[in-house]
C-alpha cells in the first residue's frame, strides 16, 4: 500500500513538475554553441572506431564529460523556469529557487507572438513572446517555448472566438508580396543575413567543410573575372557580394512575409506569416502607436506603398518587419486602414513648408555629388597606378548621393502636416524613402520645434514628434514657416488640453 502511495505520489510530482515547465526542446536552446562543436566531432570519432564504445569513452573521456556539464547546466536552467495560466494572467518564474517571478495580466498585453520553425513544427511546440509597455529596452518581457496544449490554451485566452464575434480579413496576393519582397530588399540586409548564417553555420560546420566553401568560392569569382577581365578584380568582388546580398535578402523578406494576412477581430489585429516559420501575432489595437505609410521613389512614381504600425513587441523579435499592409495602391490604403483600424482617418494636408526653400532639402546630398568627383580627381592624381580602382569607387559612391539628390528634391513638394479628429498627419523624408505617418494625439508624448542658425535666419524650423512608445521613433518634417509650424503646435496643445479635461 506504501509503495503504491509512493507511486502514485512519484506520478502526481511528476506531471506538475513537467506542467508547468516549457517544452524540453527548449533545453537545446539553452546550450552553449560549444555544445554543437564538440557532439560533432564525437560523433565522427565514434563513426572511425566502428562504434568500439570502449575505446571510444577511453580516447574522447574529456569530451564527453564536458558535453554531460553544458547539457546538465542547460537542463537546470530550464528545469528552474516555470510558468502558470491562470484566467486573467500569466504567470512566469525564473532563477535557480524561483525567486523572481513576473506576472502579465492579458488586457495588458500590447503583442503576443509566436513562431514555429521546422524543428518546433515536428516536436509540435511554439515559441512565444509577450510584450507590455513595461519599459523593457527590447520590449519582450516574457519569452516561453510551450506545448502545443498550453499554447492553445493561451491564445484562446487572449484572443477568444465567439460566435457573434465579426471579423474582417485583409490578405495580399502572392504577386503583391513577390514585388514586395523585390522593393524592399537590399545588399546591407542580405549581407546581415549571409554573415549570420555564415557566422553561426562555421562554428558548427567542420573546418574541411569550410576550406572547400571558401576554394568554390574563390574558383567562381576568378572564372568571372576571366570573362570580364576589362573591369578591375575588386568591382567584380564588390558586385558579386551585392548581388548575392541582395538576392539572399530577397529570399528572406519572400519566405518570411510569404502567406501575409491581417484579421480585425474586436479590439484585436491578428497577423499570420511565413513559409518555412511559421508566425502569428495578436496585437492591442488600443496599444497602436501610429501607422507608417512608407513609399521609396519608385513606389511613389508607381503609386504604391506599404503600411507599417508601431506596437511594442511587433516586429522586435527576429528582425521582423511591423507590418500591417505589406503593399498595395495610394487608392486602396484608405480602404486597407479602415478594414484594419477603422478608428484611425487619413488627415488632410494643412500645412505645407512650400517649395520655395528647396534648396534646403537638396543641398547636403548636393554637395556631395560635387565632393565626389573633386575628391576622386585628386585621388587620380596623387595615385595614378590606382586609377581603375578610384574610377570604380567615384562611381559607387556617385550613384547613391545622386539618387539621394533627385529623392530629396522630389521630398520638398510632399512635405507637410495636418490634424483631424484627434490624429495628426506628417509627411516627411527620411534618407531614401517617404513617409505618412499618422498618430493619435494622445500618443504624443513630446512636440518640439527647433531651428538652425540659417533656418532661423529665415524664420523656419523642423518639427519633431515623439511618440509615448518604447517601439517609436522620433519623426521629422523639415522647413516648415514658424507661423506653420506654431500653428499646428497651438492645435496640438489644445487636443492634449482637451482630451485631458
Amino acid at each position: 500500500m506504501d509503495n503504491e502511495r509512493k507511486r502514485q505520489g512519484a506520478k502526481t510530482f511528476l506531471h506538475d513538475f513537467f506542467k508547468h515547465r516549457q517544452h524540453p526542446i527548449r533545453i537545446l536552446g539553452y546550450t552553449t554553441r560549444s555544445f554543437w562543436l564538440i557532439i560533432i566531432p564525437l560523433t565522427r570519432n565514434l563513426i572511425a572506431s566502428r562504434y568500439d564504445i570502449a575505446s571510444w569513452l577511453k580516447g574522447s573521456w574529456l569530451s564527453i564529460l564536458t558535453l554531460i556539464v553544458i547539457f546538465g547546466y542547460a537542463f537546470i536552467r530550464w528545469a528552474t523556469i516555470s510558468y502558470t495560466i491562470e484566467d486573467d494572467c500569466l504567470i512566469a518564474k525564473s532563477g535557480y529557487f524561483g525567486l523572481l517571478e513576473s506576472k502579465i495580466y492579458y488586457d495588458k498585453i500590447t503583442s503576443v507572438s509566436a513562431s514555429q520553425g521546422p524543428m518546433y513544427r515536428l516536436f509540435r511546440a511554439h515559441k512565444l513572446y509577450f510584450n507590455t509597455n513595461s519599459g523593457l529596452r527590447n520590449g519582450v518581457d516574457i519569452t516561453l517555448t510551450v506545448k502545443m496544449s498550453d499554447y492553445t490554451r493561451l491564445f484562446g485566452i487572449i484572443d477568444p472566438q465567439s460566435a457573434d464575434s465579426g471579423s474582417f480579413t485583409y490578405r495580399p496576393k502572392h504577386s503583391q508580396m513577390l514585388i514586395f519582397s523585390l522593393l524592399f530588399s537590399s545588399s546591407l540586409s542580405g549581407i546581415l543575413v549571409w554573415s549570420t548564417f555564415l557566422i553561426q553555420g562555421s562554428r558548427i560546420v567542420d573546418v574541411q567543410i569550410q576550406d572547400r566553401i571558401r576554394s568554390e568560392i574563390f574558383n567562381f569569382t576568378e572564372r568571372v573575372e576571366a570573362l570580364l577581365s576589362n573591369i578591375p578584380p575588386i568591382a567584380v568582388a564588390v558586385s558579386l557580394a551585392a548581388l548575392a546580398s541582395w538576392a539572399v535578402s530577397f529570399i528572406a523578406i519572400l519566405m518570411r512575409h510569404w502567406s501575409f494576412g491581417a484579421v480585425r477581430r474586436q479590439n484585436r489585429i491578428i497577423i499570420k506569416s511565413g513559409f518555412i516559420t511559421k508566425r502569428y501575432h495578436i496585437l492591442n489595437r488600443d496599444t497602436i502607436v501610429c501607422a507608417d505609410m512608407q513609399q521609396s521613389l519608385l513606389m511613389r512614381i508607381c503609386k504604391i506603398c506599404s503600411v507599417r504600425i508601431v506596437c511594442n513587441g511587433y516586429g522586435k523579435s527576429n528582425r521582423e518587419m511591423n507590418i500591417l499592409v505589406p503593399i498595395t495602391t495610394n487608392r486602396e490604403v484608405a480602404c486597407s486602414l479602415k478594414l484594419l483600424m477603422p478608428e484611425m482617418p487619413i488627415p488632410q494636408i494643412t500645412e505645407r513648408p512650400g517649395v520655395k526653400n528647396i534648396f534646403y532639402h537638396i543641398f547636403p546630398p548636393l554637395l556631395m555629388c560635387i565632393a565626389i568627383p573633386i575628391g576622386g580627381a585628386v585621388a587620380l592624381k596623387l595615385f595614378p597606378s590606382w586609377s581603375r580602382i578610384i574610377r570604380f569607387a567615384m562611381i559607387i559612391f556617385e550613384l547613391p548621393s545622386v539618387w539621394l539628390t533627385i529623392v530629396k528634391l522630389v521630398s520638398g513638394f510632399t512635405i507637410g502636416a495636418g490634424e483631424e479628429n484627434g490624429y495628426l498627419r506628417l509627411d516627411h523624408c527620411r534618407l531614401y524613402s517617404f513617409h505618412t505617418v499618422i498618430i493619435p494625439v494622445s500618443k504624443i508624448s513630446k512636440l518640439t520645434l527647433y531651428q538652425s542658425v540659417p533656418q532661423f535666419l529665415n524664420n523656419r524650423c523642423n518639427i519633431s514628434v515623439q511618440c509615448s512608445s518604447l517601439a517609436a521613433k522620433k519623426y521629422i518634417a523639415k522647413n516648415f514657416p514658424m507661423e506653420q509650424a506654431e500653428r499646428l503646435h497651438g492645435k496640438m496643445s489644445g487636443e492634449q488640453s482637451a482630451q485631458a479635461g
